[in-house]
């Protein structure tokens, strides 16, 4: 079983924690790592998971559009963005189409 743990420090930094365990629960490990990103980047954003819902919409807006291409997957099954954050990403695809 894996488990994820993201404390946001700041709205621009994360620890990222994730441990392992065997079935029987006798084996665990720890990797930690730090998602330090003030623009989403393919890793952050594959880090976070759902928890990209946390970027503002001026961040999003600074992603690039490769970036956006390769994690629009992750970025798509996200619930709970805001109107401004849909806004963003919705202006974001319609650059990538018009691109494409």
């Amino acid at each position: 079983m894996i488990a994820a743990v993201i404390l946001h420090l700041s709205p621009s930094t994360c620890l990222l924690s994730l441990s392992a365990s065997s079935n029987d629960g006798s084996s665990t490990t720890t990797d930690r790592s730090s998602v330090n990103a003030d623009v989403p980047n393919e890793q952050s954003i594959e880090e976070l998971e759902m928890n990209n819902v946390f970027w503002t919409p001026a961040q999003l807006n600074q992603m690039s559009s490769e970036t956006f291409l390769a994690t629009v997957e992750i970025l798509g099954n996200i619930p709970d963005y805001s109107e401004d954050q849909l806004h963003v990403l919705s202006v974001k695809a319609a650059e990538v189409q018009w691109r494409h």
